[in-house]
């Protein structure tokens, strides 16, 4: 992994869980992903809608990726990084 590049990772309305199995993604994949940014949101009350939020349009703004909590599940779940 080259030094000058970085992972950003931006949640919202994340619960305690959800931010622990963060931490579980970032030790097992943070040495292959490099400099792609991400906000992860909770749908998990209402599939496939994130809550509108001021980081989501800051996200949206800035060409990050916005994934689901379910994207970053689905990452752990198949212990591999797949493409986008």
């Amino acid at each position: 992994r080259d030094a000058n590049k970085s992972i950003v990772f931006s949640v919202t309305c994340l619960g305690r869980y959800q931010l622990d199995r963060i931490d579980e993604f970032l030790r097992k994949f943070s040495s292959y992903v490099t400099q792609t940014m991400y906000l992860i949101t909770n749908d998990d009350k209402h599939t496939l809608r994130s809550p509108l939020s001021i980081k989501l349009i800051e996200a949206i703004a800035n060409h990050y990726f916005c994934v689901s909590y379910r994207w970053l599940i689905d990452y752990i779940k198949y212990d591999r990084i797949v493409d986008k």
